[in-house]
């Protein structure tokens, strides 16, 4: 218990009665290769889209549609992230870099925790904490003859 303690700061399990507040949802949309020198970076879009959420303590309930999906005549898998309003979170700005002033670190400034840094740092920085849905595949059959088309 103490461990755990030290690592988390209280902030590995504290459970409320009070939910925080989903400001958005995102949806991710990967597309499954067709063939394998097909350039996987335009099949993962992260985000495809972005659903705003009203300012709501009973949360959050939202429905997409892929429109562009029956003329991709592929697969899709989506995912669904559920973005928190900003709060405090140990270590949430793991470098906490000075910056110049193109933007780029110019220094890191770690917070340990321990004897390598303040005692009196409690590592807390602004962060949206997020949940992930599971996948959601969405066959389509065109797809499935064309890959089985491919290998034959």
């Amino acid at each position: 218990p103490e461990r755990l303690e030290d690592l988390c700061r209280g902030e590995c399990y504290n459970p409320s009665d009070i939910r925080k507040i989903i400001t958005r949802i995102e949806v991710i949309r990967i597309l499954p290769q067709i063939s394998p020198d097909e350039d996987v970076s335009k099949l993962i879009q992260d985000p495809w889209k972005i659903i705003e959420c009203p300012l709501d303590p009973d949360g959050c309930t939202v429905n997409f549609e892929d429109e562009e999906y029956p003329n991709l005549d592929r697969d899709a898998v989506y995912y669904v992230r559920a973005i928190q309003s900003p709060s405090l979170a140990v270590n949430a700005d793991n470098l906490r870099c000075d910056y110049d002033e193109n933007g780029n670190c110019i220094k890191a400034n770690l917070c340990f925790g321990d004897h390598r840094g303040d005692p009196s740092d409690d590592c807390l920085a602004m962060n949206e904490e997020r949940a992930w849905s599971s996948p959601i595949f969405v066959d389509n059959l065109n797809y499935l003859n064309k890959i089985a088309q491919i290998n034959n």
